[in-house]
């Protein structure tokens, strides 16, 4: 199976599930979950089992193994709210990247604070 045949089988098994959930009903209200799907491939000319920094110094022949890996990530991006004729979409916010950004901007700050103190006593 090739990787074209591989992709066009995870679509055809998932389909438009693996980006739009079952929708839900409650309460007059209609939610379908949103997800982003992503999918990443490797191939390269090392046996599976050599350490991950080895390279080969000969080109790769005919019989050896070579190490190859395909991953389907999903990431829940929101959901659709559909009530009374009225259609929203709701992002889930990732809280850590917020954190992250947080962490950044005040290290950052930090930083600039202890080089504007330095050169007055300079």
């Amino acid at each position: 199976m090739n990787l074209k045949e591989l992709v066009q089988d995870i679509i055809d098994k998932k389909g438009v599930k693996a980006v739009f959930g079952d929708p839900i009903v409650k309460d007059q209200a209609t939610i379908i979950p949103v997800a982003k799907l992503s999918i990443h491939g490797c191939g390269c000319d090392r046996d599976a089992k050599e350490p991950a920094g080895k390279r080969r110094k000969n080109p790769v022949k005919n019989g050896e193994k070579t190490c190859q890996g395909l991953a389907v990530k999903t990431t829940p991006l929101g959901y659709i709210e559909i009530r009374r004729g009225n259609v929203r979409f709701i992002e889930i916010m990732d809280k850590t990247k917020v954190i992250q950004a947080g962490i950044m901007l005040s290290g950052l700050a930090l930083f600039l604070l202890a080089r504007l103190v330095g050169e007055r006593y300079r």
